[in-house]
């Protein structure tokens, strides 16, 4: 996947990333297109992608929960 690993799986490692999208307003989608320069067909098919694959969209749920508790309380 040519889609940015660091960012999706590893949100806290990408915190000042995260922090520039929600002081920014950008829309997620609209964000992941900036940050690794994907189409919208592409990150479509990557959304339908991890949507199937149950494990690593709790996994995902996770960790982007964890990083908004962080980011919140900061």
């Amino acid at each position: 996947m040519v889609f940015n690993e660091n960012f999706l799986l590893h949100p806290v490692s990408s915190l000042n990333t995260s922090r520039q999208i929600i002081n920014n307003n950008f829309d997620l989608v609209e964000s992941v297109k900036r940050l690794t320069n994907e189409s919208d067909e592409n990150i479509k098919k990557y959304h339908e992608s991890i949507s199937k694959n149950s494990k690593l969209l709790n996994h995902l749920k996770s960790e982007f929960a964890k990083l908004d508790e962080y980011i919140n309380g900061q």
